[in-house]
């Protein structure tokens, strides 16, 4: 029998920090050392969230464009656009008692517009003085502009739409010389709260470009202002963030009406938003930023000296999730966002983050620029977060075929023709016009990368693209050898069962078939076109390997499950129903109560199985205390998912044991049944030790361990450590879950070596020493006993605290690491590691002690080249036949006599040649 035990495997990827593979080894958390994040967003995919005050949505038409408002719409949708933005324009007077004829030739094109695309939306009039002052306006401006403003707002209620607020002003800290001064503002302000014709319209400002000036012109004019605004394209973070706290602690609406990035609704929600109209559109991540925060927010974190933020929502929908999906935001300042890593951190659990997983960290990169409108990308994205049973494929750069849900057929050029402006359609043939190598657009492009690029493999050229750039329902989709415009890049919205919507970054809209009845719609040849998103089958494609054929007839379920509880895990055995040509994977599912089931992981197969293959899988995230239930299903290569195995069900036995075990030679693998491999972050570097070999930390490297290794009742954590350098602040280890619940052992601070532990409330520690030995091989041991906190050296206790009420299982520590901290704020240990290994129990002070005196091999002094010349003040000739002992702290314990070999004891301890 074949037996594979696949979740036992440890391949090349613990070394990596790549997440193109779904290969996971057992534990997904340890499958790779994530690197040291600018800045982490920590939430629980569990928790209900706390429900922010609901924003009121806008788009703009300052900037008449059409397409740019029509855009907006069909991406976020007509119901979520409470506001438009028109403007009033300065060009002409209003002495004649009427606008005149070009003034109402511009309002009505803008009229015309919201009335096609938003016709419910409430109406935001704004200054629109770029095009010119008329000289009219240059004296008593508080009367005049008044009196402009008012014509406007009748015109525009006459043509049948709703002001509901103004806007006098706008940026006026960068353009006063064309508008006027903070006491016109306030005056025209005045005047329009007292006239009649104005009742109920709400007053807006002071509109700056620089939030700097935000407080400035708010504070002028406040007395009769309803609404405090500010543009973000210039100033500080501090006084964006103070800007929006102010207005909410005057009781008054805080507005942006110029949003140019997720990032600024982020951070202004924070602190008090309550209006925003985005400048020239939304696309997918605002819009979606928009569905979500009328939901539930899990998690916010901003870095302001970098100008980025980043948030988790929970999305109100419940069209993909029956509790609503989860969704992460990045986003940066237009102007002055500096690079800027974000850790998005599940304390809870595993989750998916866009098919990669299951882990508890993910990291997004928001690129930046240099300076003040240097090099600045504008870039906004989103990834979506995943736990339950149906979690969606991994689509990592690579080729594909694409096929449709309610046919089964490819979408290719019609006919496989490749020529230049044919109708994509879909097609029976798998010729190599079937396939489409996908690739994720670059975070650099600019603006909102959350998108892939699709080009056939026949013809690399050939991509799909909206004929004309049309924006319509049923709009052509040709193939193209475009240069991947905006109507040429595709998001992939995840559907259900492996399908996904392919949604246009131009129009909103998704591909789907020409209209007409199902029979026609599954005909080969049928033409691909774009729609509104309704959930039809027509609209959702699969991703399929571009070396694969599609079929619809699921695979056999596994049979033979069975389950071995182990002392911190639960192992799965299982074998495959019958013969299969074309797996993919295994999918681990894992309950409490059997009503809802979790996927906690995905076990890639060979293509070919038989039933004579076994496999394994080893689920180390079981916490103690709780039983579990488990199923298995086969998914194939075209994604169909098999029926469930069996049910069976498991607790962790939790009796006393070594639950991991790193040897540190050569690998980081776990030795124990537990499955707990470790990952490496850098270059792995092996040297040869009294112990073996042992991993040399230079500083630049750190262990990151699984993330549920010590979460028992008691605890047990030892190694040997060979100090090369006394770093303030390093950490021999440390077991994490956020910034207030920690345990950490740093060999050097203030006050010496110190274990500090922290359970979201005040720090207990205790010290161990005024400092921690330098290169000298040290064993050091810490138990975690009901009763006390025991610390070992060599095999003897150097102190014991019984007062520090604090264990690890308090917070379950999730992020755990040999060399870092977890904020990694903290410099990074200069060290050899050797013989890592945790125990579920408190070691007593004789196992310790023989933990310490485990048979280790010893080096003759020639085989240590670093220590090569301790021997040439003995003596100033070496003979071999007269080998020179060292014990594992590099002490001489021997002589230039002859010295036995075998055998050899010093101090109670054995060491054997």
């Amino acid at each position: 029998m074949n037996t594979r035990h696949l979740s036992l495997a440890l391949t090349a990827a613990l070394f990596s920090i790549s997440i193109t593979s779904s290969a996971q080894p057992s534990g997904a958390s340890s499958g790779v050392a994530w690197p040291i994040a600018h800045t982490t967003v920590p939430f629980r995919i569990a928790d209900p969230g706390e429900k922010l005050p609901d924003i009121q949505w806008g788009l703009d038409l300052a900037w008449i464009s059409e397409s740019n408002l029509r855009r907006g719409v069909q991406f976020a949708g007509q119901d979520l656009i409470d506001i438009v933005r028109l403007s009033f324009q300065t060009t002409n007077s209003v002495e004649s008692g009427s606008l005149s004829s070009s003034q109402i030739q511009t309002l009505n094109r803008r009229i015309r517009y919201v009335k096609k695309w938003a016709p419910n939306a409430g109406i935001n009039l704004n200054s629109d003085q770029e095009a010119g002052v008329d000289n009219w306006y240059n004296s008593n401006r508080g009367t005049r502009w008044a009196q402009l403003i008012k014509f406007t707002k009748l015109y525009v209620e006459h043509e049948g739409l709703k002001v509901i607020s103004v806007s006098p002003f706008n940026e006026p800290d960068y353009t006063d010389w064309k508008q006027g001064s903070k006491t016109d503002f306030l005056n025209i302000c005045r005047n329009l709260k007292a006239d009649p014709d104005m009742e109920g319209v709400l007053m807006c400002g002071g509109n700056t470009l620089n939030d700097d000036k935000a407080a400035e012109w708010y504070n002028a004019c406040k007395s009769a202002l309803d609404i405090g605004n500010t543009h973000q394209l210039a100033g500080s973070f501090d006084n964006f963030a103070a800007f929006y706290q102010l207005v909410a602690a005057d009781g008054k609406i805080g507005a942006d009406d110029e949003l140019h990035n997720v990032m600024e609704c982020m951070v202004a929600s924070n602190y008090g938003l309550g209006q925003a109209i985005w400048w020239g559109t939304c696309e997918h991540t605002r819009s979606q930023w928009m569905k979500a925060s009328r939901g539930t927010r899990l998690g916010y974190a901003e870095n302001r000296s970098r100008w980025t933020a980043a948030s988790v929502y929970r999305h109100p929908s419940t069209d993909v999730h029956p509790g609503g999906y989860v969704q992460g935001f990045i986003g940066s300042s237009e102007r002055q966002a500096n690079p800027t890593d974000f850790r998005f951190a599940a304390l809870d659990h595993d989750v998916w983050y866009d098919g990669y997983g299951p882990t508890r960290e993910y990291i997004m990169k928001m690129p930046g620029g240099t300076g003040y409108q240097q090099g600045q990308k504008n870039a906004e994205a989103l990834v979506n977060i995943q736990d339950g049973d149906d979690i969606m494929p991994l689509i990592a750069d690579g080729s594909y075929r694409i096929v449709n849900r309610l046919s089964g057929l490819y979408m290719a050029p019609q006919n496989g023709t490749l020529s230049n402006g044919v109708t994509l359609a879909q097609v029976k043939s798998t010729s190599n016009s079937t396939q489409w190598n996908v690739r994720r657009v670059p975070s650099t492009r600019g603006g909102d990368f959350s998108y892939i690029t699709l080009r056939n493999a026949a013809d690399t050229l050939s991509v799909p693209d909206l004929l004309d750039w049309t924006l319509d329902d049923q709009g052509s989709v040709i193939c193209s050898r475009g240069g991947l415009g905006d109507n040429e890049i595709w998001y992939l919205e995840y559907a259900s069962d492996g399908y996904f919507y392919i949604k246009s970054k131009h129009s909103g809209y998704c591909l789907d078939l020409q209209r007409g009845t199902e029979a026609q719609k599954k005909a080969v040849n049928r033409a691909v076109v774009q729609s509104p998103c309704t959930g039809d089958e027509s609209q959702q494609w699969r991703l399929i390997a571009a070396d694969s054929g599609f079929n619809k007839v699921a695979p056999q379920a596994p049979v033979g499950l069975k389950v071995t509880p182990q002392p911190a895990s639960i192992r799965l055995d299982w074998s495959p129903g019958k013969n299969e040509i074309d797996i993919l994977q295994f999918v681990i599912l894992r309950s409490t109560d059997q009503t809802t089931w979790n996927t906690i992981n995905r076990i890639p197969a060979e293509k070919k199985v038989t039933t004579e293959d076994a496999f394994a899988y080893i689920d180390n995230t079981a916490l103690p205390g709780q039983t579990y239930y488990y199923k298995v299903q086969t998914q194939d290569l075209s994604l169909n998912r098999s029926s469930d195995s069996e049910i069976v069900q498991a607790a962790v036995t939790g009796e006393h044991a070594c639950v991991m075990h790193l040897s540190l030679d050569d690998i980081l693998s776990d030795s124990t049944i537990n499955g707990n491999h470790a990952a490496l972050y850098g270059t792995p570097v092996f040297e040869e030790a009294s112990r073996g070999n042992g991993l040399m930390l230079n500083g630049k490297e750190y262990i990151q361990l699984p993330a549920n290794v010590a979460t028992s009742d008691e605890l047990t954590i030892s190694g040997w450590f060979y100090l090369t350098a006394s770093l303030t602040g390093a950490r021999l280890f440390e077991f994490s879950l956020d910034d207030t619940h920690y345990l950490y052992l740093t060999p050097k601070n203030a006050t010496g070596t110190r274990l500090v532990i922290c359970n979201g409330d005040k720090e207990q520690s205790m010290t161990l020493g005024s400092t921690f030995p330098q290169r000298r091989l040290t064993h050091l041991a810490v138990t975690f006993s009901a009763d006390a906190i025991t610390v070992y050296r060599d095999g003897q206790q150097v102190t014991q605290n019984t007062k520090i009420t604090i264990r690890p299982k308090d917070f379950l520590p999730a992020f755990n690491y040999i060399g870092r901290s977890m904020a990694g704020t903290e410099q990074l240990l200069k060290a050899r590691v050797d013989d890592i290994r945790i125990y579920n129990y408190a070691l007593t002070a004789d196992e310790v002690a023989a933990l310490y005196g485990t048979p280790v091999g010893i080096k003759e002094l020639g085989d240590w080249p670093w220590m090569m010349g301790d021997y040439s003040s003995e003596s100033s000739t070496f003979n071999p036949q007269y080998p020179v002992f060292y014990d594992l702290n590099g002490r001489r314990i021997g002589n230039r006599q002859p010295v036995q070999r075998g055998i050899y004891i010093t101090g109670g301890r054995k060491f054997v040649k």
